[in-house]
């Protein structure tokens, strides 16, 4: 989930931060990545996998920038 709407003019940061979760009664590894048109205009800040214990829960950060021209 995102924690808020946020809006950005091109070439301003914005920080998302993302809960991530498992429902998993032994624990989870899961690797992030970003997907999508505009992936190249987002970066994970700090990691690119999360180690979660069971039915467990972290949070990740999620810089995205838009590029000039957007």
């Amino acid at each position: 989930t995102i924690s808020s709407f946020r809006e950005a003019a091109p070439g301003q940061e914005v920080l998302y931060n993302v809960t991530v979760g498992t429902r998993s009664s032994t624990g989870d590894t899961i690797d992030l990545s970003l997907t999508g048109t505009h992936a190249s205009w987002g970066t994970l800040v700090g990691q690119t996998y999360i180690v979660l214990s069971a039915k467990g829960s972290d949070k990740v950060q999620v810089k995205v920038v838009p590029p000039a021209g957007t």
